[in-house]
C-alpha cells in the first residue's frame, strides 16, 4: 500500500468522489483552513508551476535613505542616498571584459545598438540601447560608538573638548576649498554631471579672452604625478587596495603575564572603481560645431590629528608615539595616439546612416562614499589578568567595475558640439582625536606602550584616453558632403576622406550635441575620537600564586586608520587621423593634488599626583598614593604641526 495513495478502484458511483490525503508529511503546504480556496471540481485543474529563477538585475530596486544621525546635516550631501521614489537608471546589458588588476569581479552595466533620444536623463527611461545615462551610488554609513565603563556615573568623555560634527564640517569645507567651482558636482544625477562639464566648458572657452578659471593653473606636461611632482617616463601607478593584515593573538597566561590592552581605531575605508567606455569610439569623427575634451583629476586629503597623553608608573619600559601620519596622492593622465590604427581609404564604398534627431548621450556617473563614526570610550582596570578590549577595526569597502560598450561606426557626424570629458574626484577626510590616561603601580618589569598616530590617507587615479588627439579644420566642401549623408548619398570627396572597416561605410548622424562623459566621485569621511583609560593597581607581589615571576604589560593603541580611493577611467575615441571640427577645439587637462594636515600632541609623563586620583575616579579601584622619588621629574612635551600643501593645477 502506498502512503497517501489510492488503493481501491471504484468503477460505478453516484455523486462526487472525494479522496482524503491522510498522510501529513505528503502535504505541500500547511495553511489556515479559513484561508483555503473553495473546491471547484467542475472546473479544469490549473497546473501549478514554480516561479522562474530571476537574476537580481530583473528586480526593481528601491533606494532607501540611510539613518545616518539624528541631525540630518551631520554628513555632507554627497553621502545621502536617493530619496524613495526616484526613477531607477535605465536597464542595461552586461558585458564581460577583464578589469584592472586592483578590482574584484563585479556586475557590469553596458549597452549596444543604435537609436536616438533627448537630454531628459532620468526623466526619459526610453533611451535607445546605444545611448546610456547610468548613475550608480555605493554608500556605506556606520556609527560604531563604543562605551566601556567601570563606574556608571564616571564617564571620561569630557577629556575631549572637540565638537565632532562641527569639526567634520570644517574639514569638509577645507577639502572643498581646493576644488574649482566649475568642477563641483552639484547633484546626484547624470544631469548634474552634464551641467558640471558645461560650466567648465563655458569658463574654458571664455578663457580665450583672459577669463579662464583660476585655481593656480600652470602649463605642465601630461604624465604621472606623485604629490605634485612629475615622475620619470614609464613610472607605473600602484593600484593596490589596502588589506587588513592577518594577525594571530599570542596565547598568554594571565597569572604570569597580566596586562591591559586596548585597540581603538584601526578602521579601513576603501573605494575602488573603474570605467571602460567606448561610446565615442569610431574610425572617423566630424564635428560641425565646437569640440571640447576634458580630462580632470582632483585629489584631496584632509587630516586633523590631536593627542593628549598622560602616563605614569614605576620600573617601566615605556614607548609613546603620536606621529607617523601619512597622506599621499598619485595620478596619471595620458593620451595614447592610435590615429594610425585604420588607414585604408573607402573610395567607392556603400553607406548606411543611423540618424539621431537631438542630442546623443553616453554619460556614466559613479559615486562611492564611506561614512564612519567610530568614537570610543574604554576604561580598564585589573589586578591579575590579561584583559584585551577591541573597539574599532571596522571595514568599509565599495567596489565597482562599469563597462560601456557602444556600437562601432566608421564615421560619427555631429551637427552641434562635441563634449568628451573624463573626471575623477577623490576626497579623504579624517578626524583623529585621542585622549589617553595610563597608570601602573606594578613593580614586575612592566612595559607600557601608547600609540595615537599612524594614520594613512591615499588617493590613486588614472585617466587613459585612446584615439586621435588632434582635430583638423572642416572645409566647406566636406561639410556640404556631410549634409548629403542624411539622404544616403556618399560623395567621392567624402568617401576618399574617411576610411571604412568594410565595404559599407557605417555612419552615425547626430543632429544635436554629442555627450561622452565619465565621472567617478569617491569620498571617505571618518571620525575617530577615542578616550582610553588604563589602571593596573599594585599587586603587592611580583610572583604568581605558584611562585613563577610575572611580567605585566600595558598597551593603548588608537589611530592607525587607513583611507584609500582608487579609480581608473579608460576612454576610446577615434582610431584614425580623420578627425575634423568646424568650430574651435578646446582641450583641457587638469590635475589638482592637495594634502591638508594638522597635527598636535601634548604628552605628560611621571605625574602620579595628578593622574592617579583622576584614574581612580574612573575605575573605582583603590590605589595608595606613594610619594614619587625626588629624582623622578615630571616631563611634559607639546608639539604641533600644520601643513597646507596645495600642489596646483595642470592645464
Amino acid at each position: 500500500m502506498l502512503a497517501g495513495g489510492t488503493t481501491d478502484i471504484i468503477a460505478h458511483f453516484a455523486g462526487h468522489l472525494r479522496l482524503m490525503e491522510e498522510v501529513p508529511r505528503l502535504r505541500d503546504h500547511y495553511e489556515d483552513p479559513a484561508l483555503l480556496r473553495p473546491s471547484r471540481p467542475w472546473l479544469p485543474e490549473t497546473l501549478r508551476t514554480p516561479d522562474p529563477v530571476r537574476d537580481l538585475d530583473e528586480l526593481l530596486s528601491r533606494p532607501l535613505r540611510a539613518p545616518l544621525s539624528p541631525d540630518e546635516e551631520a554628513f555632507p550631501p554627497f553621502g545621502r542616498a536617493p530619496m524613495p521614489g526616484a526613477a531607477p537608471p535605465p536597464a542595461s546589458e552586461p558585458a564581460q571584459i577583464d578589469p584592472p588588476s586592483f578590482l574584484l569581479p563585479q556586475p557590469s552595466a553596458g549597452g549596444g545598438g543604435r537609436g536616438g533620444g533627448a537630454r531628459q536623463g532620468e526623466a526619459a527611461p526610453d533611451l535607445t540601447p546605444d545611448q546610456v545615462l547610468v548613475q550608480i551610488l555605493q554608500l556605506n554609513a556606520l556609527r560604531d560608538d563604543d562605551r566601556l565603563l567601570m563606574v556608571a556615573d564616571a564617564d571620561p568623555s569630557h577629556l575631549h573638548d572637540v565638537d565632532i560634527d562641527a569639526a567634520l564640517q570644517a574639514l569638509r569645507t577645507e577639502a572643498a576649498s581646493s576644488i574649482p567651482a566649475e568642477l563641483i558636482l552639484r547633484g546626484p544625477s547624470t544631469d548634474a554631471a552634464i551641467d558640471m562639464v558645461l560650466r567648465w566648458e563655458a569658463a574654458s572657452s571664455g578663457g580665450q579672452d583672459g577669463d579662464a578659471p583660476e585655481a593656480g593653473a600652470q602649463e605642465a606636461e601630461l604624465g604621472t604625478y606623485v604629490d605634485g611632482v612629475l615622475q620619470p617616463a614609464g613610472t607605473a601607478l600602484a593600484f593596490a587596495a589596502p588589506e587588513r593584515p592577518e594577525t594571530t593573538a599570542p596565547v598568554r597566561d594571565g597569572l604570569t603575564d597580566p596586562g591591559l590592552v586596548a585597540h581603538a581605531g584601526g578602521n579601513l575605508s576603501v573605494n575602488a572603481a573603474s570605467i571602460l567606455d567606448n561610446h565615442g569610439n569610431a574610425t572617423s569623427l566630424a564635428v560641425m560645431g565646437d569640440a571640447y575634451t576634458l580630462d580632470a583629476i582632483v585629489q584631496v586629503n584632509v587630516l586633523a590629528s590631536r593627542a593628549a597623553v598622560s602616563a605614569a608608573g614605576e620600573t617601566l619600559a615605556r614607548s609613546i608615539a603620536t606621529d607617523g601620519n601619512e597622506a599621499g596622492n598619485a595620478a596619471r593622465i595620458a593620451d595614447h595616439d592610435i590615429s594610425g590604427l585604420v588607414q585604408r581609404v573607402s573610395l567607392g564604398t556603400n553607406v548606411t546612416v543611423d540618424r539621431i534627431d537631438g542630442d546623443f548621450f553616453g554619460v556614466n556617473l559613479l559615486r562611492q562614499a564611506n561614512l564612519l563614526h567610530d568614537n570610543d570610550v574604554t576604561v580598564q582596570g585589573s589586578f591579575g589578568a590579561y584583559y584585551v578590549v577591541r573597539a574599532g577595526e571596522n571595514d568599509q569597502t565599495n567596489v565597482m567595475r562599469l563597462i560601456e560598450l557602444g556600437s562601432h561606426y566608421d564615421l560619427i557626424v555631429v551637427e552641434g558640439d562635441y563634449h568628451s570629458a573624463n573626471i575623477i574626484l577623490q576626497r579623504n577626510i579624517l578626524l583623529n582625536d585621542d585622549a589617553v590616561l595610563a597608570y601602573t603601580a606594578r613593580g614586575d618589569g612592566v612595559s607600557q606602550s601608547i600609540t595615537t598616530g599612524g594614520n594613512t590617507l591615499e588617493n590613486t587615479a588614472a585617466i587613459d584616453r585612446y584615439g586621435s588627439d588632434t582635430f583638423r579644420p572642416l572645409s566647406a566642401t566636406l561639410g556640404n558632403s556631410l549634409d548629403d549623408l542624411q539622404e544616403g548619398f556618399l560623395s567621392p570627396d567624402l568617401a576618399a576622406a574617411f576610411p571604412a572597416s568594410g565595404l559599407t561605410l557605417r555612419v552615425l548622424y547626430v543632429t544635436g550635441d554629442f555627450y561622452d562623459i565619465n565621472v567617478i566621485e569617491q569620498t571617505n569621511v571618518v571620525s575617530d575620537v577615542d578616550t582610553l583609560v588604563q589602571h593596573s593597581p599594585g599587586s603587592g607581589a611580583e610572583a604568581a600564586p605558584d611562585g613563577r615571576p610575572t611580567h605585566s604589560v600595558q598597551a593603548a593603541h588608537s589611530g592607525e586608520n587607513h583611507l584609500a580611493n582608487l579609480a581608473a577611467i579608460t576612454n576610446v575615441g577615434t582610431t584614425s587621423d580623420a578627425q575634423f571640427v568646424g568650430g574651435a577645439h578646446y582641450d583641457d587637462a587638469i590635475l589638482i593634488q592637495a594634502n591638508f594636515m594638522s597635527e598636535a600632541s601634548h604628552v605628560t609623563v611621571g605625574d602620579p599626583g595628578t593622574l592617579v586620583p583622576e584614574i581612580v575616579a574612573f575605575t573605582g579601584l583603590a590605589e595608595p598614593m606613594l610619594p614619587e622619588p625626588a629624582s623622578r621629574p615630571v616631563v611634559t612635551a607639546a608639539s604641533g604641526h600644520s601643513e597646507d600643501l596645495f600642489h596646483g593645477m595642470l592645464s
